[in-house]
């Protein structure tokens, strides 16, 4: 029974040290959210590569200051599509269309980079279609603090 008390002890002290060790220490993870609503013109689009070739797709660039490193690298930047309904659609979105004989789907997405984001519509045939209308998109930046 010595020995069974001995260990019990040595346990006990480990996990009072542990539990003591660890109390002082706070670890505060917080973050300011800023919602920016933006609208890509159906007549601004760009495209790039060749259309019907593997890569083309068509973006749109905005500038967004509010992207910086900081947000990159401990934030977050999410992107909705909001569609005709008025709801929002997180990015990326896939979304198929009947094309007569073949069904193309198209992807929307979206890249970001310090200072800008792109908003990018990429079709599994590889034709940059022109939108019809303005396209509203809900951007929201987690920025850290």
């Amino acid at each position: 029974t010595l020995i069974f008390m001995k260990r019990l002890f040595k346990t006990l002290a480990v996990l009072l040290f542990v539990v003591f060790a660890f109390a002082g220490c706070s670890y505060e993870v917080g973050v300011d959210m800023e919602v920016i609503y933006i609208d890509a013109k159906k007549n601004n689009w760009q495209i790039s590569g060749k259309e019907g070739e593997e890569g083309c797709y068509q973006f749109q660039e905005f500038k967004f200051p509010e992207i910086t490193n900081a947000v990159l690298n401990e934030g977050a930047v999410l992107v909705y599509y909001i569609d005709k309904e008025g709801r929002d659609n997180m990015l990326p979105l896939v979304l198929p269309y009947d094309k007569g004989r073949e069904t193309v789907i198209e992807t929307i997405r979206f890249d970001c980079e310090k200072g800008y984001l792109t908003l990018i519509i990429e079709s599994s045939d590889f034709m940059a279609v022109p939108s019809s209308r303005d396209i509203r998109f809900k951007v929201c930046i987690l920025k850290p603090y």
